[in-house]
């Protein structure tokens, strides 16, 4: 089994990096996209997909455009915004799955963001079912006060003063991720303050279709105990803007599993294994 490059191409005629996980010797039964958190390469989730490949499923995982080998061009001259994730790029990425599997429907697995844009999906009713892994508003107000501290110093002071003077977001020199294009830096900003994430952009008609009330699908979010990011708070937030889905909930506490510490990035890494069955137990429930 060797990880296949793909190209997926965009309506407006760019193009997103992506890469197929699957095994030879089987049919292809159960189509799964993986969807990147904020400043995450697809790279990072690399062991998980092919270890889902392992079992029989066929993964597709890919890089948002303005980020790693999707960047086309200068970074400082990327306009995408972060709703063109959402309306755009995970659409593109679920209907090339489709495409190459023939299959009606794929489950997205998304950590973090990648969780949080069914609501603006035009082809949201070709997803069976969102395992969210970490999936929250990740509402400032409901964090603690030394991480929100943090964090608000991050949207407010930091990020701003990089777009303004590299005309992006530089957040690898201070280890919070890839660098982001600025329109991207800016909403994640707006939208961690305002506690309705994606919805602000809505409520601002920075995205037209709205189509949460439609989403009847199952919606399971896994988080740990100890993320300070998809805290209950925000998990509840999260998952009140899909009224009519069917919502679950599983949250893991680190030392249940021998682990320290899991927090918001640690479920899908290598060195957490063990957690993975617990994704594996809700692709089976479909």
């Amino acid at each position: 089994m060797n990880p296949q490059t793909v190209s997926i191409a965009l309506p407006n005629g760019q193009n997103l990096s992506g890469t197929l996980f699957h095994r030879a010797d089987i049919r292809f039964n159960q189509a799964i996209v993986i969807c990147s958190g904020t400043g995450f390469l697809q790279t990072y989730y690399a062991a998980f997909a092919t270890w889902l490949a392992a079992q029989g499923y066929t993964v597709l995982t890919f890089d948002y455009d303005g980020i790693g080998p999707s960047l086309q061009g200068d970074l400082k001259h990327c306009s995408v915004g972060l709703q063109d994730w959402g309306t755009r790029d995970i659409p593109a990425a679920v209907d090339f799955l489709l495409a190459h599997t023939g299959l009606p429907q794929a489950l997205l697995i998304g950590h973090s963001a990648g969780s949080q844009m069914l609501g603006v999906m035009p082809n949201h009713a070709k997803i069976a079912k969102v395992i969210a892994i970490a999936g929250s508003t990740g509402h400032l107000a409901n964090m603690r006060p030394e991480f929100a501290r943090k964090a608000n110093f991050l949207f407010t002071v930091y990020m701003p003063l990089s777009n303004l003077v590299f005309g992006y977001a530089k957040l690898k020199a201070i280890k919070w991720g890839e660098d982001l294009p600025r329109h991207v830096a800016r909403q994640w900003a707006q939208w961690c303050k305002n506690g309705h994430y994606v919805r602000t952009a809505i409520d601002r008609g920075d995205i037209e279709h709205d189509f949460h009330t439609q989403i009847t699908q199952p919606i399971t979010v896994i988080h740990a105990e100890d993320d300070d990011i998809a805290n209950a708070a925000n998990v509840a937030e999260f998952l009140s803007t899909f009224p009519n889905a069917i919502k679950t909930t599983r949250c893991l506490n680190p030392q249940t599993y021998g682990f320290k510490h899991i927090g918001h990035n640690h479920i899908l890494r290598p060195s957490h294994q063990k957690l993975w069955d617990i994704v594996l137990q809700e692709i089976q429930l479909l």
